[in-house]
């Protein structure tokens, strides 16, 4: 069913169903990585896949409840119509086709068929055994707890995966989100703040590469001013991550930024750009483009119920959000606390006045990222210096090789931030530069585009920085600690090096931007 096969593609190359495998396999199989999985030396009754889990999404429905199912065995006290709550859907409950590791396949009309009567669709809570009942696994992190336990899994619908793709909103229509062109803008009240390099970058381009020299706009003089003074180190970003070029439309900067972006960003829609480009007289642009993905080594767990953000306000959103691994498995836990590295910490009068960062996935290269719940700074600017002096500071504590550890009597709660923002600085359109050699052209477009996600497999940055000019008519146009971000809270996207200057950064006040929780 694939159009868009790249040429020297191999069958191998290719996902075993499809890039939606919960559409086109209806089957549910254990789990072939790590230290259980199966090989023909297993005992010849261990079972190896079966029908669809009741358990997880797929096609044909949501999960059922598992507070319905009860085996119906002594130790239990279920019925026989509990017992048939836990099988497959695929035979009205029924029960389930199931193949076994010696590859004889038995219709099995309970889902505890396997070994020492293991459910066959649960995680075992017995270390050493199977057990009839369990735990739901929350792919895709599933471990079996043991060699016994024969826990099969489908591969989840995409909501269950991650969270849902954001839609695309203009900064116009967001009543408690600003987007900021520097780092050192006084923070809006009450709002969400968002700074991405990629305007900048591209003012820095058009500065050196077209007017060659600091950009004076009289009418938007005190932005400008910032602008000139916060020229952004491209060395911190990898060079495969951005792009960045200016010059005169009549030379080709188009078909140059097009034939470019097609190169080294193959996977992304090519850009456009509208009539004016092609049709006021003597334009000059410049164009960043930034695309950054920081994967988690192991993806964190989703929350099965709401989280609840409270704003500067003092409202209450609840939310979708992502945590470190529960469960009976000890492994299940240290994959994603091992991964954490707790940045400072500093407990206040109580947990809602606690002030700490963290490192989300340490093992990130060459990227990290870091969520700090502090207090609120008067800029962006600020917020990150004074981040990195709690840092510093938090590593002459004597305790710091045991507190940067998240350790298990901690807990990590995150709450996903997703969007797809368009945003128009309108300070500079229609104004005309107040350089000598150019006060006859004015900036007719001063656009950034900025879709950003952070859920529990990570982060995903795109940004898309653009500023053009035209010749014109002058006009105006010590207890445990709960890291839960549950109050405003700041994230910082930077290369991991000392003193990185971040290339993202957002102070978070409100649930604007979050996903809202649905029953």
């Amino acid at each position: 069913d694939q159009t868009d096969v790249p040429a020297g593609f191999r069958l191998f190359d290719a996902w075993d169903f499809g890039p939606q495998p919960h559409r086109h396999c209806s089957y549910a199989y254990s789990i072939p990585f790590g230290l259980y999985a199966l090989t023909t030396a297993h005992d010849p009754s261990m079972p190896v896949a079966a029908d669809r889990s009741p358990w997880l999404a797929s096609p044909a429905g949501k999960p059922k409840p598992f507070a319905a199912f009860r085996p119906d065995l002594a130790a239990f006290s279920g019925t026989a119509e509990q017992a048939r709550q836990g099988n497959s859907i695929s035979h009205g409950q029924d029960g389930q086709n199931v193949l076994f590791v010696d590859g004889h396949v038995a219709f099995a009309r309970r889902s505890y068929c396997g070994l020492d009567q293991d459910n066959i669709y649960t995680t075992s809570s017995n270390p050493r055994t199977g057990v009839p009942w369990g735990h739901v696994p929350i792919p895709p992190i599933v471990v079996p707890a043991n060699t016994k336990d024969s826990v099969l899994v489908h591969d989840p619908a995409p909501e269950m995966a991650a969270p849902p793709e954001a839609p695309r909103v203009d900064s116009r229509n967001l009543a408690r989100t600003a987007v900021v062109a520097t780092l050192d803008r006084a923070l809006p009240e009450q709002k969400n703040a968002i700074w991405c390099a990629t305007f900048q970058i591209a003012w820095d381009t058009f500065r050196q590469d077209v007017v060659g020299e600091p950009i004076l706009v009289p009418r938007a003089a005190e932005l400008a001013d910032r602008l000139n003074r916060s020229a952004f180190p491209t060395g911190s970003i990898e060079e495969k991550s951005y792009y960045a070029v200016a010059g005169p439309v009549k030379d080709g900067i188009i078909e140059r930024i097009q034939r470019e972006m097609a190169r080294r960003f193959p996977a992304e829609p090519m850009p456009t750009f509208d009539s004016r480009y092609r049709t006021l007289p003597d334009v000059f642009l410049a164009y960043a483009y930034l695309n950054v993905d920081v994967g988690f080594k192991h993806p964190f767990q989703a929350c099965p119920t709401a989280f609840d953000f409270h704003d500067s306000a003092g409202a209450r959103t609840p939310v979708t959000a992502f945590r470190t691994l529960s469960g009976s498995s000890g492994m299940n836990r240290d994959l994603t606390r091992e991964q954490v590295e707790v940045l400072y910490h500093a407990a206040g009068a109580s947990r809602d006045r606690d002030e700490f960062a963290v490192d989300l996935s340490r093992e990130t290269q060459p990227y990290q990222v870091v969520l700090a719940r502090m207090p609120r700074g008067d800029t962006l600017g600020g917020a990150v210096q004074a981040l990195r002096e709690k840092t510093a500071g938090f590593q002459n504590d004597p305790n710091y090789r045991t507190l940067r550890q998240l350790r298990s009597i901690d807990t990590l709660i995150v709450p996903d931030v997703l969007y797809r923002l368009t945003h128009h600085f309108e300070e500079l359109l229609g104004k005309h530069l107040g350089n000598p050699k150019w006060s006859e052209h004015f900036f007719f477009d001063a656009l950034q585009k900025i879709d950003f996600s952070l859920s529990r497999t990570g982060v995903k940055l795109k940004s898309e920085g653009r500023l053009a000019a035209a010749a014109g008519i002058r006009r105006e146009v010590a207890k445990p600690r709960h890291l839960h971000f549950d109050r405003p809270f700041l994230i910082c996207v930077q290369k991991r090096e000392p003193n990185a200057t971040p290339f993202f950064v957002m102070w978070v006040e409100n649930a604007e931007l979050m996903k809202a929780y649905e029953q």
